[in-house]
């Protein structure tokens, strides 16, 4: 059985993700890779879709089920 505190985090991973990606760019010279890295991974789109492949994973193919 799924924990409560895990059916909590995989909707927040969006909220997470972008929240850290503008801590860090805060730090981060624009003009280097890593900053194209956590723009990347903080932009809306990427964050949902690894949100997405998260909650598969953990709702879905961790009890049993097939894709």
């Amino acid at each position: 059985m799924l924990s409560f505190r895990l059916s909590l985090i995989v909707p927040l991973i969006p909220a997470i993700l972008i929240s850290i990606s503008t801590i860090l760019s805060m730090f981060v010279t624009e003009d280097t890779a890593i900053h194209e890295i956590i723009t990347f991974f903080g932009s809306a789109e990427i964050s949902l879709i690894i949100s997405i492949m998260i909650a598969v994973i953990v709702f879905g193919l961790r009890k049993g089920k097939n894709m």
